[in-house]
């Protein structure tokens, strides 16, 4: 079920027009193109709509599958929140009562510190528990990757590399799952290669993005394989190439992607 179903599907069973539903939170018309899944719904709307309407989240979601994806969903938001400097989110998300993953929160925590904004004070007890999740992993389920990809700055060089090392190691011979979990290894591998460039350490940038170039072709991995390419023209001083794929990036609207890799 999409989105626009489950709004339209609660809505009818609350016995609301459109302009009951929505009102104010949206503009009837926009909430509309909602429902008729023409347009997407920021995540914040989403909250502001079930709360004025007395929908428990964890009811909403019920019906679109299993804690994974309500976990993946969860993580998507926070990524386009983060990405957009959109603080007020990543709080909304933080304070859902209905959201339980731990160790997701404490990643919004590690965000909203990295944003600038100190409600939510990132403490070293906080940092120090997320290291251990990622060191003590058997296995890198989604869950552990997506950690990765949004906690590096954690970590000291020399200790981010061992962990992307077993990473490569695991998934370098195309051990792949699904796509979920490819978009997870494109941006942890595009996520290392800017902190290798920064670092000026050669041979792993080259690790990075030879993995990441091999990962197979897939219009969901185009904006990842760019900013590789976009950092191998920054290690080689292409400027052309570098103005040439910021263009691409600036039109497609991940401008703020790759703003939030530049390190200096």
């Amino acid at each position: 079920m999409r989105m626009g179903d489950k709004l339209k599907q609660i809505r009818l069973s609350l016995g609301l027009d459109q302009t009951q539903m929505s009102k104010g939170i949206m503009d009837r018309s926009f909430y509309s193109r909602i429902e008729s899944n023409d347009n997407k719904i920021r995540l914040h709307y989403l909250l502001a709509l079930l709360a004025k309407n007395h929908v428990p989240l964890l009811e909403f979601l019920d019906g679109f599958g299993d804690i994974e994806p309500k976990n993946r969903w969860y993580q998507e938001q926070i990524e386009i929140a983060f990405f957009t400097n959109d603080v007020d989110t990543l709080k909304q998300i933080l304070k859902d009562e209905q959201f339980t993953n731990l160790r997701v929160k404490q990643v919004i925590e590690l965000l909203l510190t990295e944003l600038n904004d100190h409600s939510f004070p990132y403490s070293n007890k906080t940092a120090r528990k997320l290291k251990y999740h990622i060191f003590k992993t058997g296995k890198w389920d989604q869950d552990s990757l997506w950690i990765l990809s949004m906690s590096m700055i954690l970590y000291n060089f020399h200790d981010l590399v061992g962990i992307i090392d077993s990473i490569f190691n695991k998934y370098g011979k195309n051990n792949y799952q699904d796509e979920y979990s490819l978009q997870l290894l494109a941006n942890i591998a595009v996520r290392f290669a800017a902190i290798c460039y920064y670092n000026k350490q050669e041979n792993e940038f080259k690790l990075a993005t030879d993995f990441l170039n091999k990962l197979p072709a897939s219009s969901k991995l185009l904006m990842q394989k760019l900013m590789g390419r976009y950092f191998e023209a920054k290690f080689s001083n292409d400027q052309e190439q570098q103005y040439a794929i910021k263009t691409i990036l600036n039109l497609t609207g991940y401008e703020k992607y790759l703003s939030s890799l530049m390190l200096e």
